[in-house]
């Protein structure tokens, strides 16, 4: 066999030629143990998304499982603030402009976002600072804002929506004073 193989050769030809075979070390080793490691903690996290961030919504420590801990870096990442911040925008001009007629989606209640706008223009600058932010406080937000039949779309009360709103800023800056909704 010469020295130097061709690009043509396979994995399996260069091995042999070195003097290695992977089978004969595979068997030899017995049966092969897979790590839940952060790879594996991806996956999961992406099919359990919601259910990993209503855990972090309520206070679960993200340390305490790979998929939270996963989820919880997510939630925190520069790129998930932006858009988390980018809807808190759009949010506040959809609240500015006349309703759409013929749409099917779900509209927030326009009178609850003008009177929480400054609460919203808070947590938005607090999302787009170099601060860092507490990965409850940021689950909390994404769950108000996803919750078709919550506070932002449907309130109970006058008012409720800046109340979950100082409950969410509390919670941003890791303040034990948030009260879950």
């Amino acid at each position: 066999m010469p020295d130097r193989l061709s690009a043509k050769a396979g994995p399996k030809l260069i091995l042999e030629a070195r003097g290695f075979d992977l089978r004969r070390a595979l068997a030899a080793q017995g049966s092969i143990r897979i790590r839940v490691g952060r790879p594996t903690a991806g996956i999961l996290g992406r099919l359990i998304r919601w259910r990993l961030i209503s855990a972090l919504a309520r206070g679960e420590n993200p340390s305490r499982t790979g998929s939270l801990a996963w989820c919880a870096k997510r939630l925190t990442s520069d790129a998930e603030r932006e858009r988390i911040a980018s809807g808190i925008d759009d949010l506040i001009d959809t609240a500015s402009r006349p309703p759409r007629i013929w749409s099917v989606a779900a509209e927030p209640c326009r009178e609850e976002i003008a009177e929480a706008a400054p609460l919203l223009k808070e947590i938005r600058s607090a999302l787009r600072s170099d601060a860092p932010v507490y990965c409850h406080g940021v689950a909390r937000l994404k769950l108000l804002l996803a919750d078709g039949g919550g506070s932002l779309y449907r309130p109970v009360s006058a008012g409720h929506l800046a109340a979950e709103l100082e409950g969410v800023i509390a919670a941003l800056g890791g303040r034990e004073d948030s009260p879950v909704s």
